[in-house]
């Protein structure tokens, strides 16, 4: 294994990570905290000093096309390595200018890069300066795509360059399947797509009357499916009328970006094409339709997050409805209202499937992806038909396109690896946490391999997960990032084999 290209690799996150401390560093000044200012500027000062001691490590004998031969070892560890330099350098701003406890900054930092938008702070009660403001909703932003899209862009690894792709494009969708014949070429029209799309966001949400610097944070967040908010109250502080607006918004963050990048690039408007679209559009729809109905049969008055308690009609109903059923789905974790308190008793075991099922593949959001749903449901079809007509061949199409059955047992295995740590998860929450309900331990795990970020009981969008003790968040914090990078990345390169094999090219 190549360590010095490893470290290179890892360097160059570590960059990207600098250039977000700058950005957060103007924030400061332009708000006036010339201590939070400082403090800012020597984080950044000291990440930007570790990234270039990686390049002068890299080319202290002179240029090596190292890059070129790195190999499927190397993508893995390099992915994975990075995400712990960045969690633990994203956390040095929490720390340094919010006085926030390391474990909790961790855990706050991983849930920002994983954009999963669970929180130990409590807004209510900490006012945070508005650059960590920034800095929370970058972190959303950079763990969307932004980090290895970056990467892909600048460098011309050959094998090891496709892992750093399926990390960043999660879902069925593999790295041969990719947009165009080249992995750099594909993640320029990816990153392109996704800070045009960001900048269209920020630009709706601040023409409805957000705020500049709301518009950006939560243009930041909702682009992403992360979910994090200055505000306590999540989207309840705004209006009914940004609040659809975030529904929309929302939604087509979720949607394949492979699709996006054929409108913005090649005007081609493939959406009621794709199958996995149409699935998630009728999904998305149909529950939300199924709980306004519940909802607008409750009695009471219905309490919104800000406090104030409004009457059950159905222009409410269907908005609340449809915005937490969206938020869940395409596992943005924004809230309203606190849905525990709906009174429908089967909203916790829909939420449930709606977390685990999550959005499309090739967006930012998490869960298992449509895609994946789709192919188990239709191999399960093709599995009952060879029942009745065994000669018959195992035949799953998804959009009119034959899926590999190497791609199905993937998929399969990927169902075994998530339900297993959401499992074990879940019970290990009951043992570090011993007065944890079943309930809330489950819908922790779910929240956090999905990388949705509300939960039920006390991690319902009323609570905070700050609560929890400093093993349980760090056990989340892994979970989250296992979730983000799909499982794979992450248990690969913790199996001893992976250091040890010398044939993984």
């Amino acid at each position: 294994m190549n360590l010095r290209t490893i470290l290179f690799l890892v360097s160059l996150f570590v960059t990207v990570i600098t250039l977000g401390m700058f950005s957060a560093v103007g924030v400061a000044w332009y708000y006036g905290e010339d201590i939070c200012q400082m403090r800012l500027l020597w984080c950044a000062c000291c990440c930007l000093f570790l990234s270039i001691l990686g390049g002068v490590n890299y080319y202290r004998d002179g240029f090596r096309p190292f890059l070129a031969e790195a190999g499927v070892r190397e993508g893995f560890a390099s992915v994975a390595l990075a995400w712990v330099a960045a969690i633990v350098l994203g956390a040095l701003p929490f720390v340094i200018c919010a006085k926030v406890r390391f474990v909790d900054a961790v855990f706050e930092t991983a849930s920002g890069f994983s954009t999963t938008g669970a929180s130990v702070l409590d807004l209510n009660e900490m006012k945070l300066p508005q650059c960590i403001h920034y800095w929370r909703c970058l972190l959303n932003w950079l763990g969307g795509i932004g980090f290895v899209m970056f990467i892909l862009l600048v460098l011309p690894l050959r094998r090891g360059g496709k892992q750093l792709y399926n990390a960043e494009v999660p879902g069925l969708k593999s790295a041969s399947e990719q947009l165009t014949p080249r992995i750099k070429t594909t993640a320029m029209l990816l990153l392109g797509t996704y800070v045009a799309w960001t900048a269209l966001v920020m630009l709706g949400y601040d023409l409805l009357g957000m705020g500049h610097f709301d518009a950006i944070c939560h243009g930041f967040t909702t682009v992403s499916t992360g979910g994090f908010s200055p505000h306590a109250e999540s989207f309840a502080y705004f209006s009914p009328l940004l609040q659809w607006a975030s529904i929309v918004f929302m939604f087509v963050s979720a949607c394949n970006f492979a699709l996006h990048v054929k409108v913005f690039y090649k005007r081609q408007f493939d959406y009621w094409k794709d199958e996995e679209f149409l699935w998630f559009l009728g999904l998305t729809v149909g529950s939300g339709l199924v709980v306004a109905l519940f909802l607008a049969q409750g009695s009471g008055m219905l309490k919104m997050l800000n406090g104030n308690e409004l009457a059950r009609g159905w222009e409410l109903c269907l908005r609340t409805s449809l915005f937490h059923i969206v938020s869940m789905m395409t596992t943005t974790g924004y809230a309203t209202s606190d849905f525990c308190y709906w009174g429908v008793s089967c909203l916790p075991i829909l939420f449930l499937l709606l977390m685990t099922l999550g959005g499309c593949a090739g967006s930012t959001a998490g869960g298992m992806k449509i895609g994946r749903g789709l192919v188990l449901v239709k191999q399960t079809q093709s599995e009952l038909r060879r029942r009745i007509a065994p000669h018959v061949l195992p035949d799953v199409r998804i959009s009119g396109g034959r899926v590999e059955m190497e791609v199905v047992n993937q998929t399969m295995a990927f169902l075994v690896i998530y339900l297993l740590t959401a499992g074990i998860c879940c019970i290990l929450l009951t043992f570090l946490e011993p007065g944890i309900s079943l309930s809330t331990a489950g819908s922790a795990a779910i929240s956090a391999i999905s990388n949705v970020g509300p939960g039920f009981g006390k991690l319902s969008p009323s609570y905070t997960w700050g609560w929890m003790c400093g093993c349980s968040k760090l056990l989340l914090a892994f979970t989250m990032v296992a979730g983000r990078l799909e499982l794979y990345t992450v248990f690969v390169v913790l199996m001893p084999r992976f250091w040890r094999i010398k044939t993984y090219r």
